[in-house]
This record gives structure tokens, C-alpha cells and sequence, in this order.
């Protein structure tokens, strides 16, 4: 059964590293760039940085899976964001810096259908892809509901959005390290 393989587990794992930071950023980025000391129209434009970014990664992403070595594609895919991260922790009133980090993270959003879906098709073959696949969307939900609980509550409990900007950075590399290994 594939849920005894490791790569399995490895792949889970890293959708939920990855859907934990950036499904509680996207639900809270227009508060999170107001917070950070932009203009409510700079926020709001910021949304359409992170969908850029969402773009150009689905396309790259995509593009550089059958071309470049798989796992360090991935790699790379997953701490794109976490750079983005450490740019809008620092961000105070930096409009572009602001905007860079946005569409960073975004990158990643666009990325991760890609890495999933090749992964599973590539380690598992297309004999039960609907039910492997299947099983790995259920361990990113956990994480997309885990990320919009824990967002709101960190910044209700600390006032701010930076420890969760901190945790997504770890997150983003616990699970760019994790593509690493699969096989």
C-alpha cells in the first residue's frame, strides 16, 4: 500500500509545510501589508502581485519539472516563499520590497498543484493516481485549515503578524527539505 512508502509521507508532508504558512498568509495578506505600513490601495494591489506571482510560478514551475533535476526544482519552488517571508517581516513602509515578498510567496501557490501531481505520478505511477493524489490533497486541506486557524489566532494572541511570518519561513524549509528526499 503507497501509504507505507516514505516518499508518500515525504510528499504529504511537504504540502502540508507548505499549505499551513501560505493558505493563512492569503487569507489575512491585505491585514498582514496594512500592518506592515501600507496604504489600504498599496495592500490591495499587493493581492494582485501574489496572483502574479501565482502565475509565473505554475508556468516555471511546470517548465522546469521536465527539464531540470525534479527535487531541487521543488526545492527551489518552496523557499522562494520563505524568502518572501523574511522580506515582509522587514518590510515597514517598503512598497516594493512589500511587493516582492507578495508575489514570492505567490509563487509558491502557483508551484505546489505542479510539484504534487508530478511527484505522485512519478513515484507512483498513474495505475492509482486519483487515489494517491486523492489522499495527499486531504494532508494539504489539514494544512490550508491549520494555516487560517493559526494566522487569526497568533495575531489575536500577539497583536501582530510576525511569530507566524517567522513559523511560515520554518515551515517553507522543513518542507522545501523534504522534497529533497523524496525518491
Amino acid at each position: 500500500p503507497f501509504w507505507r512508502s516514505g516518499a508518500f509521507w515525504l510528499i504529504a508532508t511537504s504540502y502540508v509545510g507548505i499549505n499551513i504558512p501560505t493558505s493563512g498568509m492569503l487569507s489575512q495578506m491585505a491585514p498582514m501589508m496594512l500592518e506592515e505600513g501600507l496604504t489600504l490601495a498599496q495592500a490591495a494591489f499587493g493581492i494582485s502581485a501574489y496572483a502574479a506571482g501565482q502565475f509565473f510560478g505554475r508556468l516555471a514551475c511546470g517548465w522546469l519539472l521536465d527539464r531540470v533535476h525534479p527535487q531541487r526544482t521543488a526545492f527551489f519552488f518552496t523557499l522562494v516563499p520563505a524568502i518572501g517571508c523574511i522580506i515582509l517581516w522587514q518590510t515597514q513602509n517598503h512598497y516594493a520590497a512589500a511587493l516582492l515578498a507578495v508575489a514570492a510567496i505567490g509563487v509558491q501557490q502557483g508551484a505546489e498543484i505542479d510539484l504534487v501531481a508530478y511527484f505522485v505520478a512519478s513515484r507512483f505511477g498513474l495505475d492509482r493516481y486519483g487515489s494517491i493524489y486523492g489522499w495527499t490533497q486531504v494532508a494539504g486541506w489539514m494544512g490550508t485549515l491549520c494555516g487560517v486557524l493559526l494566522f487569526g489566532k497568533i495575531h489575536d494572541w500577539t497583536g501582530s503578524y510576525s511569530l507566524f511570518q517567522a513559523g511560515a519561513v520554518v515551515s517553507y524549509v522543513l518542507a522545501a527539505v523534504a522534497f529533497l528526499f523524496v525518491r
